[in-house]
């Protein structure tokens, strides 16, 4: 699916009350050159709650992102490879990037949608991105994970 398709069909789901009512969003993202590809359902559904297994997103599986975003505002992504080397790192930059993009320009100038500049990005997955050698220090902010991430080769 093309980035601007994603960013309007997520700038709908990223509406405050709609993100309350559920309990949060889960979501898998992955992209690969000009395309992307994301899955998002509501923490509860029905009185169930959905699980990150439950979802699919079509790429490699090492490369994809799995996130939540809280009632209150946080915001998770994390990822499974263990082993992440050279490839690996760029590869998770550039879906870094596109991801704090897409967030962004869902909820730009949008009324009545979550502002994606207030998402705050939780200890466990700044931690991740300096661990992993993807970022030298914690992100403070997604407009700033965006910055970092597009300017760092």
């Amino acid at each position: 699916m093309a980035r601007s398709e994603i960013a309007r069909w997520l700038s709908d789901r990223l509406r405050p009350a709609a993100i309350r009512s559920t309990g949060g969003l889960l979501f898998l993202f992955c992209c690969d050159g000009h395309d992307a590809d994301l899955t998002v359902a509501p923490w509860i559904e029905g009185g169930v709650r959905n699980r990150h297994y439950d979802m699919q997103v079509s790429c490699d599986e090492r490369f994809i992102l799995i996130g939540s975003i809280t009632a209150s505002g946080d915001l998770s992504v994390l990822f499974r490879n263990a082993a992440v080397d050279a490839i690996a790192r760029t590869r998770y930059r550039d879906e870094y990037t596109v991801l704090a993009a897409l967030l962004l320009d869902s909820t730009s100038g949008r009324d009545g949608r979550a502002a994606a500049s207030d998402l705050r990005l939780d200890d466990v997955s700044a931690r991740l991105l300096v661990d992993s050698d993807i970022l030298e220090s914690p992100p403070s902010s997604l407009k700033d994970l965006l910055a970092r991430c597009a300017s760092r080769p």
